[in-house]
């Protein structure tokens, strides 16, 4: 029974019952004038005659619940800052690095060779960085080498007495070892020069700058095999034969009609007279072996109606679609189809022509062409 002056004496005979009736603890809620209490009520296991009951005020859950709410916030908002410090280290140490070098390989592709890399932490995307940023500067330097090679080269249509000379150079890196020029000795007499270095690359474009230095010296008398070996005595005394040159030196005589020419080792050029197209015989060797012999001239006659094609071995040795070296035959056998009415279109087709049929994709080596014609009166 329930004292009459306990504060709980409002506990009625029918939560009594329920709980005598109740094979579990019973669960249930009672409100009064004051507050409200969470009321569990079970039967004794050993004291069968007495019920247990306990009150709680609803005061100490809410306590409870507010504490832990608060615990748990707090809980939250550490969790928070663990995330965002993680956060904010993930971003500094890989996020932000790889996002810079992801803008450096744009700035690469667009040729911006000034753009630097912010190096932000010295680890490993740190060295990272400044290995590319190193690589930039060297690539600005290429492309500084590029633009003085590029300015070796003759970019006009060379034009005498109705004959033309037209040429380009189309490097397999930024820069390469191949060479050309061609200008007028004199009002009647035209000098073609197209070479090659071994190799490809600075060291390779620092031999041809040479060689233009050379070649063009104004003190020069302009006899192709006395240059020769100049340069060739040149050549061995400074490169050591590290470094060799191919190189093919003619001059044009366009009121005689005569060719004379001095071969340093370089591919023979084609003439192609009407529908014929023929290989020029010019036995030599490469610049700078030191060897004892000396050059010569030799000289051929030109009709007028003759085309001279000069070339490097880039131009015969690619690759074909199907892997085969497109060779001297191929090219023998499509020159006739491929006269134009001027040089500047016959080299346009010999261009287009070995695109055709070359094989996709970067250049295994540096590819130079040079067409001589008289342009033609009569469209082909």
């Amino acid at each position: 029974m329930v004292p009459k002056d306990s504060q709980f004496s409002w506990i009625t005979k029918s939560l009594i019952s329920k709980t005598k009736s109740k094979v579990f603890t019973l669960q249930t809620r009672f409100q009064n004038e004051i507050q409200t209490f969470y009321i569990t009520g079970m039967k004794g296991n050993n004291l069968k005659k007495f019920l247990l009951f306990s009150f709680t005020p609803d005061t100490t859950i809410r306590e409870e619940i507010y504490f832990d709410s608060l615990r748990l916030g707090l809980f939250f908002l550490v969790i928070m800052c663990i995330s965002f410090a993680v956060g904010s280290l993930l971003l500094n140490q890989f996020l932000e690095p790889v996002r810079n070098l992801s803008l450096g390989m744009k700035a690469l592709e667009q040729r911006c060779f000034d753009h630097k890399i912010p190096i932000i932490n010295r680890d490993e995307l740190g060295r990272l960085s400044d290995t590319f940023n190193q690589i930039m500067e060297g690539l600005a330097d290429l492309e500084v080498a590029r633009v003085v090679q590029d300015a070796f080269f003759p970019r006009e249509i060379l034009s005498a007495n109705g004959w033309e000379v037209y040429g380009t150079c189309t490097p397999a890196s930024r820069v390469g070892g191949d060479y050309f020029d061609y200008f007028l000795v004199d009002e009647n007499k035209i000098a073609v020069i197209v070479g090659d270095v071994s190799g490809h690359g600075v060291s390779a474009a620092l031999v041809v700058a040479m060689a233009k230095a050379l070649i063009a010296h104004p003190a020069n008398e302009f006899n192709p095999s006395k240059i020769f070996n100049m340069i060739d005595k040149i050549f061995s005394e400074t490169l050591k034969r590290r470094k060799m040159m191919t190189c093919f030196f003619g001059i044009i005589d366009i009121i005689e009609g005569k060719f004379l020419a001095s071969n340093a080792g370089h591919n023979y050029p084609f003439i192609l007279s009407g529908e014929k197209a023929e290989h020029i015989s010019f036995p030599g060797f490469p610049l700078g072996v030191n060897s004892r012999r000396k050059y010569q001239v030799s000289e051929i006659n030109l009709n007028e109606n003759d085309c001279m094609i000069f070339y490097t071995d880039g131009f015969i040795e690619a690759f074909d679609r199907n892997g085969v070296s497109i060779g001297y035959p191929k090219v023998k056998n499509a020159l006739p189809a491929l006269l134009k009415n001027s040089a500047f279109e016959t080299e346009n087709a010999l261009r287009e022509w070995h695109r055709s049929i070359a094989r996709p994709g970067p250049l295994d080596d540096d590819i130079t062409l040079v067409v001589v014609q008289k342009r033609l009166t009569h469209p082909l």
